[in-house]
């Protein structure tokens, strides 16, 4: 699974049948990897399909709410239930 190093530390990304996997340690961090992942797409021509996005939080505080996330567009991505 190829990564993504930010301050140095360690972030998935995995691709499967045009879909991005993003795994982070933190909600700040998976918004920058979104943004850096936009980046990138955008530099190949290539666009995340918000419509078709959402994110989901594992872990004993899977259930605390918290901020939503943001695209570089602006565009708010609902959470998983």
């Amino acid at each position: 699974m190829p990564a993504i190093y930010l301050h140095r530390k360690v972030f998935s990304v995995s691709d499967f049948e045009g879909r991005i996997l993003i795994l982070s340690p933190s909600i700040r961090q998976l918004e920058v990897t979104l943004r850096n992942c936009e980046r990138e797409l955008e530099a190949l021509d290539m666009a995340i399909n918000f419509k078709k996005s959402s994110y989901m939080r594992v872990g004993p505080r899977h259930d605390v709410l918290c901020a939503p996330i943001c695209s570089s567009s602006e565009t708010t991505l609902p959470w998983a239930k």
